[in-house]
């Protein structure tokens, strides 16, 4: 599924990488937090993107665009977001978009219908009807409309998924979705008649899920991207994001707090004698405890 981009040639969410997270960093059972409101560092001057439009071939349904947002609770809490200007230019609507449909836990999803007047809903998913134990359908309606339009959606997509998203078209043409991610990366399955229209640029210089290690012999650190926002630093899961930078066409900038809430911004570039490592040029707050430029290898 292809994802055209209003400018600057922004990717879709990326191939999923097949390393496996380690038992003590797997995302799904972390309590990493940083929601990105209340920076307390200079972040550089990102790039508007312009919007994200999907776009799909002649013998293709698609029904509905998903983007993650982050780890965000409120309209407010989003709002107060320093990359909340980013995610107006990808996604116009969000800014229409007046409540939330709160499943009590997880990040927050934009979901966006790909047509007028469809029919949605969006009921609870839980581990019991995934064993096949409770009947689906028998939990809890978050929401339906017959009428949809672009929402926001606070779920969890981790194994097995917390919500079944049930569309159905003006053609008779439907889906019933569960959201959920491989856990080695937490990018989002691909599911027939739904595209990820997420923004995380990161993903042209690294495979979410791989480890990569910068080891300068007395200095040494490890950064482990996942699809979700969430970066493994040297062990400890925190969260990121990432953006094009307005004066700055070869890197990506990179903001990222850790779990004891150190908070850093950065230049990722392509490291040009391999495509399986990056450069790093640490520009504000926290440096990771390596030098201000450094070379990450994939492991």
């Amino acid at each position: 599924m292809a994802v055209l981009m209003g400018c600057c040639g922004c990717a879709n969410a990326g191939t999923a990488s097949s390393s496996t997270a380690s038992t003590a960093d797997t995302p799904a059972v972390s309590q990493a937090t940083g929601t990105f409101a209340k920076s307390t560092i200079a972040l550089p001057d990102f790039m508007l993107p312009g919007p994200i439009d999907p776009v799909w071939g002649p013998d293709e349904v698609m029904l509905v665009a998903i983007a993650h947002l982050g780890n965000y609770s409120s309209i407010k809490q989003l709002k107060q977001s320093p990359f909340y200007p980013i995610m107006l230019s990808c996604y116009p609507d969000l800014d229409q978009v007046k409540d939330i449909i709160d499943t009590g836990s997880g990040d927050l999803w934009y979901v966006r219908p790909l047509g007028d007047n469809y029919s949605l809903a969006i009921n609870e998913y839980n581990l019991d009807m995934f064993n096949g134990t409770q009947p689906e359908g028998s939990g809890k309606v978050y929401y339906r409309t017959e009428e949809a339009r672009p929402l926001l959606l606070r779920m969890s997509a981790y194994d097995p998924g917390s919500v079944q998203i049930n569309i159905v078209d003006n053609e008779g043409h439907s889906i019933s979705w569960t959201p959920a991610m491989t856990p080695a990366d937490n990018v989002l399955r691909d599911a027939m008649g739904v595209t990820d229209i997420t923004y995380h640029p990161i993903d042209w210089l690294v495979d979410f899920g791989a480890d990569y290690v910068c080891d300068l012999g007395n200095k040494k650190a490890s950064l482990r991207f996942y699809g979700d926002g969430q970066v493994s630093i040297n062990g400890r899961l925190g969260r990121y994001t990432s953006f094009h930078l307005k004066n700055n066409t070869d890197g990506v900038g990179l903001y990222y707090i850790d779990s004891e809430g150190r908070e850093g911004t950065a230049i990722v570039t392509r490291f040009e004698q391999s495509d399986e490592a990056f450069n790093w040029q640490h520009l504000k707050g926290y440096a990771l405890g390596i030098e201000s430029f450094a070379t990450f290898l994939k492991q």
